[in-house]
């Protein structure tokens, strides 16, 4: 199964495959180059689609000569992403963060991409999955966070990133230097001054006591 845009990587069980130049699978009517694997696998990018539908997969090592497998291939309607939450953590942390989207399909291949970096996502259903943020290589971030662009993937590889214009922000450790005042009376409801760093200004901004 994959998007109509195509690009979804698919690997072919085949039988005494050898090292050639000319491996074609063909989707349907449409044929593409096929790579070598090893002797039993090959792989091939889907064509785009203009429709949902199946179609049929089949190999070949001329162009001319199809296999006869019966194999198919389903056509899905494209992932999108809408959002994330939280929108933003720590550098040293990770994070379960929700993503909400569109046409998500519970593939055992299913990837969220911070900028470079891949992480497994969880499929939730089709319009939420849960990804862990990575932790950054950057140390210390920028006092105003250091983004990166949010996207998914059927298979952790470029050919099959979804675009999207949501981040995640990576925001240094808070850190706590001193209360004022350090006590108050029973009852609460005094109020307490925290000097520290890398505060941020967010509503989700809370003092736990």
């Amino acid at each position: 199964r994959g998007p109509l845009n195509g690009n979804t990587k698919v690997i072919v069980n085949v039988e005494n495959t050898h090292v050639h130049r000319d491996l074609f699978c063909r989707f349907g009517s449409v044929t593409v180059e096929a790579h070598f694997v090893s002797t039993q696998k090959i792989s091939c990018m889907t064509p785009p689609s203009k429709v949902l539908k199946r179609v049929s997969v089949e190999v070949s090592a001329n162009n001319v000569d199809f296999s006869k497998s019966y194999s198919q291939f389903e056509y899905t309607e494209k992932m999108s992403i809408l959002r994330v939450t939280p929108e933003f953590g720590t550098v040293d942390n990770a994070l379960e963060i929700g993503v909400a989207g569109m046409h998500f399909e519970n593939y055992t291949s299913l990837f969220c991409h911070f900028g470079s970096m891949v992480v497994k996502a969880k499929f939730v259903n089709s319009t939420y999955i849960l990804c862990k943020t990575p932790p950054t290589q950057r140390a210390l971030v920028p006092r105003n966070g250091f983004s990166v662009p949010v996207k998914v993937s059927t298979d952790g590889e470029d050919e099959s990133i979804v675009d999207s214009n949501v981040f995640y922000t990576y925001f240094n450790q808070i850190q706590l230097i001193s209360l004022n005042p350090t006590s108050a009376f029973v009852g609460g409801n005094s109020t307490v001054v925290v000097v520290g760093e890398s505060f941020i200004d967010t509503s989700f901004l809370t003092c736990y006591f």
